[in-house]
């Protein structure tokens, strides 16, 4: 199913935010760890905070919010499933 497409990486979609953000009342984040501990993982508390200023349109944290989630993908938005 739908995970074994992208089971290697994290979703990061910062661009539904961008594009559809105003059709949304809240966004979830799921801080699960994800791996076998073989992955950086970042700080939690730093994805939240980057990811509020985010929504309040701060250009820089979404730069940061990438380089935090390296390892991520967001095809499934831009190309379907």
């Amino acid at each position: 199913g739908y995970p074994s497409i992208y089971n290697n990486e994290q979703f990061l979609n910062v661009d539904i935010v961008n594009d559809l953000g105003d059709l949304f009342d809240e966004f979830f984040i799921d801080l699960t760890d994800i791996g076998s501990g073989s992955k950086a993982e970042p700080d939690k508390a730093q994805v939240m905070t980057q990811f509020k200023n985010v929504l309040n349109g701060d250009e820089k944290a979404e730069q940061n919010l990438h380089q935090m989630v390296a390892l991520s993908t967001r095809n499934q938005y831009r190309k379907g499933l």
